[in-house]
């Protein structure tokens, strides 16, 4: 008898396996897994391998991703380059470049030099002293050489020569001693390949106009109050191919270097450095290669073009422009853009609101201390408006905006007052003082300029920095100021201090 029946196919599960070969930076293998099954996460069961005196930081495969087939993983490790130490064929013994050491960095550390002291073959060390590395040792990303540096000692440092001297230049003196030319009112240039500008080495020489540091290598240094009193001082030149170190900013106090009037010349390609620099960032910095430069204006345009507004999209707050004030060289700079309210509607806005970079001169705000009437009545705005304005430009005297300004005035209320102007001095507020004993809480503030005490300094045309008005009245005698270290203060109307003016185009 025939009987139906089913038949079922019967499966044995195969479970896939691979292996997993573990290998350092240089094809050794580490480890070897078999028999892993498809899906699994590999795990490393040796120890953090090294190779060429590193810990591997990692794997190039990502171990939380289950493998699928055979699979090779191998250690990772930083890039490294190489730091070679060397002395120039002029310092070696060989007469050729020589090195001294040369060893493997990460890449992004800094090298460090592990070897003696270098010493040149041209004389011992008290004769030739070493300085440093060419290039300056910074974080590294490819393979570089070192040249050692070395200053000549045996070039006689100058000291107290003539105060009648009017010019000096040396080809080997390397070092500007502490007072050696101080006083010497009758200087007008000085030239040399000096590495060190000594404090006070040229102290109230009010005639000199120019120093050259000739030095093409090695680090020049110059040290504080180095040139204090050069008044005239407008051009220092930096040869060297390595940033100067500025070890205080007082090294150009009262000189045309401070009021950005003048200018530091330096090598093309440390134009960025010395500008990215917290010290040099002070200055004007330019092209050695465009010495001299008359106007040092960083908007190359004419005051016809920016009135037009052609280019106003590439210009910057902070941006400055050279302009004649009675006959008086000076340098507007841009502290805002579209922010002042024009009276001709009052709701849009001026393109450009401009103040002066530092003070041109002084001037009361009333003959005597009293503020009655406040900004509006002062004879410093109408000082402002009949002599000053007259003597500006044509054309910009043709492009300025009337504003509208508002200032708080003390007497006979304490109130805040709206004025239309043309001419101005910025008020408490638009300097961006805040205090809560002094409120100033109507208008606007040029915060891209006016932000922090630092950035509201500014100096009289002889460099030094000194105390200025303010339009908003303090007391029914005094108005507010700012103190010439940039804090806010308040004076006696009938006092001069500095005017530093504005107005919109």
């Amino acid at each position: 008898m025939r009987i139906d029946s089913t038949v079922y196919a019967a499966y044995t599960r195969v479970v896939r396996t691979y292996t997993v070969t573990w290998k350092n930076a240089n094809g050794t293998i580490l480890e070897t897994d078999t028999n892993v099954p498809w899906g699994t996460r590999p795990t490393y069961n040796g120890s953090t391998p090294t190779y060429q005196g590193q810990t591997a930081t990692g794997w190039d495969y990502d171990l939380s991703v289950g493998i699928t087939g055979n699979t090779t993983i191998t250690a990772k490790y930083i890039p490294q380059h190489t730091a070679t130490f060397v002395l120039a064929a002029v310092d070696s013994p060989t007469g050729s470049q020589y090195t001294l050491v040369s060893s493997k960095f990460n890449e992004g550390s800094t090298p460090v030099y592990n070897g003696t002291t270098p010493t040149t073959a041209q004389g011992d060390t008290t004769e030739f002293t070493f300085t440093g590395w060419s290039p300056a040792l910074a974080p590294i990303y490819e393979d570089t050489a070192y040249v050692a540096q070395f200053q000549d000692n045996r070039a006689v440092t100058i000291q107290y020569l003539s105060r009648n001297i009017t010019e000096y230049e040396s080809s080997s003196n390397t070092t500007f001693a502490a007072d050696c030319l101080a006083y010497a009112t009758k200087l007008t240039s000085a030239k040399a390949p000096v590495t060190s500008v000594e404090p006070y080495a040229f102290r109230n020489n009010t005639a000199l106009k120019i120093v050259d540091l000739s030095a093409t290598s090695g680090t020049v240094t110059i040290n504080a109050n180095a040139f204090d009193g050069c008044s005239a001082l407008t051009y220092v030149i930096i040869r060297s191919n390595t940033m100067a170190t500025l070890s205080s900013t007082s090294a150009f106090t009262n000189t045309k270097i401070v009021i950005r009037n003048g200018a530091i010349y330096v090598p093309t390609d440390l134009i960025a450095t010395y500008k990215a620099n917290a010290n040099w960032k002070n200055y004007f910095i330019a092209d050695i290669n465009d010495y001299p430069l008359s106007d040092l204006s960083t908007i190359k345009d004419s005051w016809a073009t920016i009135a037009a507004g052609t280019n106003y999209a590439n210009y910057s707050v902070g941006d400055t422009k050279l302009i004649d004030v009675n006959g008086t060289q000076a340098y507007m700079q841009l502290v805002a853009k579209d922010t002042d309210i024009l009276s001709s509607d009052h709701s849009s806005t001026a393109k450009m609101t401009w103040v002066t970079k530092d003070i041109l001169t002084k001037y009361n705000m009333n003959a005597t201390s009293i503020t009655t009437g406040g900004w509006g009545k002062t004879e410093m705005r109408t000082w402002l408006r009949e002599t000053i304005l007259p003597t500006l430009p044509e054309v910009v005297r043709n492009n300025i905006k009337t504003v509208d300004k508002t200032y708080r005035s003390k007497s006979p209320n304490d109130e805040t007052l709206t004025i239309e102007d043309t001419i101005w001095i910025p008020s408490y507020k638009e300097v961006g003082f805040t205090n809560t004993t002094y409120v100033e809480s109507d208008g606007v503030v040029y915060s891209g300029i006016f932000n922090s005490a630092a950035n509201r300094v500014k100096y009289n045309l002889s460099g030094t920095a000194d105390w200025w008005w303010l339009r908003s009245a303090d007391s029914s005698t005094n108005f507010r100021g700012v103190h010439y270290r940039g804090s806010d203060g308040h004076y006696g109307a009938g006092s001069a201090n500095g005017v530093a003016f504005g107005f919109c185009i």
